[in-house]
């Protein structure tokens, strides 16, 4: 008799497949789960542009500590073809009436240089930045916010960061 030898290679690019189908279905496919009992509220999107292989992917795990105090974890990983960018962000959220909000926090941006010989860069320190802001809720699905961020120790090296960028922005939940 003679040993069939079976390769695995062409199924190795698909290792990550399941870990992406779960990462895949609770951030996205479960957008917004809210119960009135629940405190622990998670959301978050991905999208790819279609013209480049930029990736973008961003949540917001929220914690209600009390009727007007929420705790967030916000992050957000962009792909470019040269580096990758994480940032993770730890917010207080206080309402002050029952549409209007402050919030305040610090962010932690790392930026990761896939092909240094490309993107000819020194390594690109860990930027830290304080993010004060005010939001109003105009209904349940649409949210506004003014954002300034604070870089603590700007640095011009990393070309996907804005050091001291302030922004206003809407997000629509579904």
């Amino acid at each position: 008799m003679t040993k069939r030898s079976y390769t695995l290679q062409p199924f190795m690019a698909y290792r990550f497949l399941p870990l992406g189908i779960i990462i895949f279905l609770t951030f996205l496919c479960i957008h917004r789960m809210e119960a009135q009992e629940l405190r622990l509220t998670s959301s978050g999107v991905s999208y790819m542009e279609p013209s480049s292989p930029v990736k973008h992917s961003k949540f917001t795990i929220a914690y209600k500590v009390s009727s007007n105090l929420f705790l967030e974890v916000r992050g957000q990983y962009d792909t470019y073809p040269n580096a990758n960018v994480f940032k993770s962000a730890l917010i207080a959220k206080r309402y002050l009436a029952e549409n209007v909000y402050f919030f305040s926090g610090g962010e932690i941006e790392r930026t990761n240089v896939i092909f240094p010989e490309l993107l000819p860069l020194p390594d690109i320190p860990t930027q830290y930045r304080t993010i004060n802001g005010v939001g109003y809720d105009v209904n349940p699905y649409f949210t506004i916010e003014a954002q300034k961020n604070f870089d603590i120790n700007a640095t011009n090296i990393s070309p996907f960061s804005n050091p001291n960028e302030f922004s206003i922005r809407g997000k629509f939940k579904f």
